[in-house]
């Protein structure tokens, strides 16, 4: 609605600010949802928000990684399919014309949405024109970003949020063994003073 606002009436811009600053002091006081991660039936979510918080490095360096490989891929699908006569023909030049449209164009097709603009299928409708060669290299390349990369992003991940339970268990048994020898003193401190009464 701010920016709605903002549009229709550029000339209040300073009262929006001070709207803009409320309505962000009244989002803060979400803050007291946090609480909810506390309660006992709520630990899966605890765990899998520590899992992701624990996993952030980790998902950093995956994107460098698939950054680094679809640069290698997209380098080499400009250099061929994007300099190929048959390419322009089928009218597909565009997707691999430079090495950002080729990393797009990659990403889509080994996250599942290989179609050109007008809606054909990239893979299919070059593996007919180009032949094996072509066959062989998509099938490769995608085997190595979608069941190699992909699944390593994944283990990672799992063996990360596994370990995060692992910390929370530990962590609730020293509390729990804490909080049981408080007790034990305690309990003793009250014998003594009753048995001295």
């Amino acid at each position: 609605t701010d920016v709605v606002f903002q549009l229709a009436f550029p000339e209040q811009e300073a009262d929006m600010a001070g709207a803009s600053l409320l309505r962000f002091c009244r989002l803060i006081r979400l803050v007291r949802v946090v609480k909810v991660f506390r309660l006992n039936y709520m630990k899966e979510l605890r765990l899998m928000v520590k899992g992701l918080v624990g996993g952030i490095r980790t998902l950093l360096l995956s994107f460098a990684l698939l950054f680094a490989v679809l640069y290698v891929i997209s380098g080499f699908a400009t250099m061929t399919l994007g300099r190929d006569d048959r390419t322009e023909e089928l009218g597909l030049q565009t997707h691999f014309e430079n090495i950002p449209k080729s990393m797009f164009t990659a990403f889509r097709c080994f996250s599942g949405e290989c179609f050109a603009d007008s809606g054909v299928p990239i893979a299919s409708v070059l593996s007919t024109n180009l032949g094996w060669g072509f066959v062989l290299c998509y099938v490769l390349s995608y085997m190595l970003v979608s069941m190699g990369i992909f699944n390593v992003i994944l283990a990672v991940y799992v063996d990360i949020t596994m370990r995060a339970a692992k910390e929370t268990e530990i962590s609730t048994a020293e509390q729990y063994a804490r909080e049981s020898i408080r007790i034990a003193r305690t309990t003793r401190e009250l014998l003594k003073k009753f048995a001295e009464a």
